[in-house]
């Protein structure tokens, strides 16, 4: 987090208050980092799994966190919050949506397949995404992050040059000469073998 930014949106808070929270965000990150890197070198079935199961946790916790910011009236502009649960809250979100961006990024394949399907999920991101760029909490590096993930949920429209690296292009690399096409069964009666 840019400490002039962060600084900026603290009100009530003495600078040591701030960098507090500042190094939490950070230590949170690192091992969020850490279980994105080992999730990474599990099979796919396991990836999936977690992914899954993970995903469903961020997304209880985004909305119950939107819930409580929208509750107590704070909005992504305002100084940084006072009251321990609006704060909460507020890290809630910032942390979360770190976590749900590389997990989108890194495992798009996964990802994808259990996202896509789930409009309140849909919903509730993009509201995150706004809500942590117009925040001015995080850093270059997350800002960026955040446009990305933009592009990669087609919420905004693709830079030319974008690419996930992360993607695999499993419908390119099976030749359609290979792919088999099921027999369809003969209709009307049948001899049996039985004589």
């Amino acid at each position: 987090m840019a400490e002039v930014q962060f600084w900026k949106y603290c009100s009530s808070f003495s600078y040591f208050e701030v960098k507090k929270d500042q190094k939490l965000f950070r230590y949170q990150r690192s091992l969020q980092k850490e279980a994105i890197n080992h999730l990474l070198q599990m099979n796919t079935v396991n990836q999936y799994k977690f992914t899954k199961s993970t995903l469903e946790e961020i997304f209880k916790i985004l909305t119950e966190a939107r819930n409580d910011l929208t509750k107590w009236g704070y909005l992504a502009e305002d100084a940084f919050p006072s009251n321990m649960t609006v704060r909460n809250s507020l890290s809630q979100i910032l942390e979360k949506t770190a976590l749900f961006s590389d997990l989108m990024l890194k495992l798009p394949d996964v990802a994808h397949d259990l996202f896509d399907k789930n409009d309140p999920w849909r919903i509730c991101i993009a509201w995150c995404i706004v809500f942590c760029q117009k925040s001015k909490i995080y850093d270059d590096v997350h800002q960026k992050m955040l446009a990305v993930l933009s592009q990669e949920l087609e919420f905004v429209p693709k830079d030319p040059a974008y690419s996930n690296p992360f993607r695999k292009t499993v419908e390119a690399s099976i030749p359609k000469e290979v792919v088999k096409t099921k027999k369809k069964p003969k209709k009307g009666p049948k001899l049996s073998q039985n004589v």
